[in-house]
């Protein structure tokens, strides 16, 4: 996480029928800016280092997103493919935004069964911090629809791929008419997971995802400067 200051504006709006302030607490660096513009206007994929501030970018999105007429109604949707990630995620959400917040693991997840309280946990979230399975899981047993989420983010988003569960939420994502997709954010610091075949990597990862792979292209300077150095000899996680 690279942050240079705080500011203290805020914003109100009305989310699922409950008026929400939406604190505007971080101002992120120029590269981050960058990358939060383009993610406004399209599907991206943002491949930056581990440590670089990719969750931050995505925060920025999800105060965006929540503001948009057309995400009244809906929520957005945090995936993660580690059960240790959701509270991360979900700590860190709650602690720059005072959205209503939700998380879904293990211990902590509804029966699958019990319809009637997984569209209560929705219908009373702004965002969902969820292990991409259970999201799966609730998608296919129908107790809650991709054309009700304004956002998908998906974290490691490399894994998009084969049978993991990000690729079986795509799928579903792909049967919905185009107007009613949600936007999609990827996050990645591994974006080609064939390194004999950079390209094809990418070009699976943009297909399965409907989104594009993109770096920082205007403000790469700032970017190595703030972020981790490698370490010889400790593997860089996403």
């Amino acid at each position: 996480m690279t942050v240079t200051k705080s500011i203290a504006t805020t914003t109100t709006t009305t989310i699922q029928g409950h008026t929400v302030t939406v604190n505007e607490t971080i101002l992120p660096r120029k590269y981050q800016e960058e990358i939060f513009r383009r993610a406004q206007e399209h599907n991206i994929i943002a491949a930056l280092d581990t440590g670089s501030g990719k969750t931050l970018i995505s925060i920025l999105l999800i105060k965006w997103v929540v503001l948009q007429p057309k995400s009244i109604a809906k929520v957005v949707v945090f995936l993660v493919p580690k059960v240790a990630l959701v509270e991360q995620q979900a700590d860190f959400i709650s602690s720059q935004t005072p959205l209503r917040v939700r998380k879904f693991h293990g211990s902590l997840d509804l029966e699958l069964s019990d319809r009637a309280n997984w569209k209560s946990s929705f219908e009373n979230a702004d965002v969902v911090v969820m292990t991409a399975q259970i999201f799966l899981n609730i998608l296919t047993h129908s107790h809650w629809s991709i054309d009700r989420v304004s956002l998908i983010i998906f974290d490691e988003c490399h894994h998009t791929r084969k049978n993991h569960a990000y690729n079986g939420i795509m799928r579903e994502y792909f049967q919905v008419h185009p107007a009613e997709r949600p936007k999609v954010f990827g996050m990645t610091a591994s974006p080609i997971w064939n390194p004999k075949d950079a390209e094809g990597s990418l070009l699976t990862l943009e297909k399965n995802l409907d989104a594009t792979v993109i770096a920082v292209r205007e403000h790469v300077s700032e970017l190595l400067e703030n972020s981790p150095r490698p370490v010889e000899g400790v593997p860089s996680s996403a």
